[in-house]
């Protein structure tokens, strides 16, 4: 099947880094092009050719990045355990920041799911009501050292003044790489913070 999931026009193709297409910069000339053709041949009531497939070029593709051997926690910790935490409450509008202890994001890239949640609690249930997908969410991974296999995740949240006022917690998500295992998952999880506005 075939599936596109971001065409931009030519000019903002340098402005964004995701914008990497079988065809480059040049897609959307290209769609415009086919669509064209296709759209004569539906309307004319004649059968469009299937035209020739792209290469498959995934063995020529040379890996630059290095397989993760394994991940660790720092200062004693395990991965998933909070490094720097939220503080006890925040006044509309604030960032909210916390950072875990993390696995490398490759482990699992979360597809379909999620690395974060901004969650709210009430009536003694919490209630996811953000995640990675969130506009006012950001989500960064990094090593704390170009040779150590201690990695941070760090969390940030952009509570704007439409926040409802209340009690939430950050949670993060990830798979986490033991030496000479496969990936597991883990989580964790900030204190509780209040949301004044």
């Amino acid at each position: 099947a075939f599936r596109t999931i971001l065409v931009l026009v030519f000019s903002q193709a340098q402005r964004y880094e995701g914008a990497s297409t079988v065809y480059g910069p040049h897609t959307l000339d290209a769609y415009i092009l086919l669509y064209s053709g296709l759209a004569e041949d539906l309307a004319g009531g004649k059968p469009s050719s299937k035209g020739t497939p792209p290469a498959n070029i995934l063995g020529d593709v040379i890996p630059y990045l290095r397989p993760v051997v394994f991940d660790k926690g720092g200062d004693g910790k395990s991965i998933g355990d909070v490094h720097q935490d939220v503080e006890k409450s925040y006044k509309l509008p604030a960032v909210v920041v916390v950072s875990f202890w993390a696995g490398n994001p490759r482990n699992n890239l979360m597809t379909n799911s999620t690395f974060l949640t901004v969650e709210m609690e009430s009536g003694g249930r919490w209630t996811v009501v953000r995640t990675d997908s969130s506009w006012d969410t950001r989500f960064q991974w990094k090593h704390t050292s170009e040779l150590s296999a201690e990695s941070l995740s760090t969390i940030e949240w952009h509570a704007d003044a439409g926040v409802s006022p209340g009690s939430y917690r950050i949670c993060h998500f990830g798979y986490e790489k033991p030496l000479f295992e496969s990936p597991k998952p883990y989580s964790g999880t900030s204190s509780t913070f209040e949301i004044v506005a």
